[in-house]
């Protein structure tokens, strides 16, 4: 039989049409292979052996019955001593390794050639061939070939363990993505619950203390003051993890009508003047006539200049003033400033400080009295009505937060007006 590299080449890219055949399956291309072999070395039996754990297991042989045998890698079996070694073997009747046990009854003949299949110095399995047909040897060439064939095939190996590894990946992150899924609907249901069950406590508790307000004596009323401030911020912050959710869901539809931008302003400055007032905090704004009207959601946008300012607030020393300002900086949008003069954001945080539950740390201190939502839902808010919302700071002497809405042409107002 010959052996040469023609003959070597067109065994190889057999194999290869055997293993890039997407129709079968790696134990089917495996006995393909194997047969053919068989066919090539003139051979009648043969297998291909696998390692797994500690043991070798027949994926492929020409007697099935064969298939899912097992043999441990301590024995003295000659594939196991071909793991160990790392090396091809061939027996006949006149050489035999002494440390190799006797083959079975079951062959007629004593040659028998084995070759590991190796991948780099890791030994994936052996394959072996035997009862050659009208001969009982092989020549050197027939055992370079079954080498050849075994490096072959580690390529094939490495396919087929990558092909299962990714898989399996799949298969798991299958399996945590249903279990994320499933934990987000828990989350969710107790969110909604949590925010259920707490809006009606807190409207009693606001009726409560504004009837106080009536009734106790004017020393006293700072502590109701107090109180009422407290319940103005857990309202807020509960209105803003319940927009912030559903805006980011797109489950909160915009109500757009058309006002003139001093309005919200004014209004917004209004609900947070008892905060401004208790640190001594000026809020200083001018109204610009010459201002264009907006046509938006008049009652998000009151809300994202009232968490702005409060924000301003927060982070401003006492005694000191927060400014407001608006115009048609740029044609075409409506800008809109909140100015502060407290430590800044540092360069860093400018873009993080608009995620949910962040928080700025300035030289120790973390700002206290929010949950880190207002900011989140000022970006989401003021990107539902296609603007931009950012902040400007060296991050020492203070910040300046900016909002741009885009204006409507006259007609597309009208369009918008409910």
């Amino acid at each position: 039989m010959s052996t040469d590299r023609l003959q070597m080449l067109d065994v190889v890219a057999q194999f290869s049409a055997i293993f890039n055949n997407t129709r079968l399956d790696f134990t089917t291309k495996l006995d393909r292979v194997l047969h053919k072999t068989l066919d090539l070395l003139e051979a009648e039996a043969g297998s291909i052996m696998l390692i797994k754990g500690q043991n070798l297991v027949v994926a492929a042989a020409s007697r099935p019955e064969l298939i899912g045998c097992k043999q441990s890698l301590t024995s003295d079996a000659p594939s196991a001593w071909v793991v160990r070694s790392k090396k091809p073997l061939y027996v006949s009747k006149d050489s035999r390794p002494g440390d190799i046990s006797t083959r079975p009854q079951a062959y007629t003949k004593q040659a028998f050639v084995l070759a590991p299949i190796m991948s780099g110095a890791k030994v994936l399995g052996v394959m072996s061939v035997t009862e050659r047909l009208n001969a009982d040897c092989f020549t050197p060439d027939e055992q370079e070939a079954l080498v050849r064939i075994a490096s072959f095939l580690i390529g094939s190996l490495e396919r087929e363990r990558l092909a299962k590894q990714l898989k399996r990946n799949q298969q798991e992150l299958k399996r945590k993505n249903a279990r994320l899924e499933r934990l987000e609907d828990l989350r969710t249901q107790l969110f909604n619950m949590l925010i259920h069950d707490l809006k009606g406590p807190l409207s009693e508790i606001v009726a409560n203390l504004d009837i106080l307000s009536y009734m106790v004596a004017p020393e006293q009323l700072e502590f109701v003051r107090a109180g009422q401030s407290g319940c103005d911020s857990l309202y807020r912050m509960i209105a803003d993890l319940m927009d912030v959710t559903r805006l980011e869901e797109g489950q909160l539809p915009l109500l757009p009508e058309r006002f003139d931008p001093a309005e919200i302003i004014t209004e917004a400055a209004d609900r947070i003047k008892g905060s401004a007032a208790a640190r001594g905090i000026s809020l200083n704004y001018e109204l610009n006539p010459a201002s264009p009207w907006l046509t938006a959601d008049r009652n998000l946008l009151v809300r994202v200049l009232q968490n702005l300012l409060l924000n301003a607030i927060h982070h401003s020393p006492e005694n000191q003033a927060v400014q407001i300002s608006y115009g048609e900086i740029e044609p075409g949008s409506l800008t809109i400033t909140v100015s502060d003069q407290g430590p800044g954001v540092p360069p860093h945080m400018q873009t993080a400080i608009f995620d949910k539950f962040v928080q700025v740390e300035h030289r120790g201190l973390v700002r206290k009295s929010s949950a880190g939502l207002g900011l989140a839902f000022c970006k989401l808010a003021i990107e539902a009505h296609g603007g931009r919302i950012w902040v400007e700071s060296d991050g020492v002497n203070g910040s300046v937060f900016n909002f741009r809405l885009p204006l409507l042409s006259p007609s597309a107002k009208e369009d918008k007006l409910p």
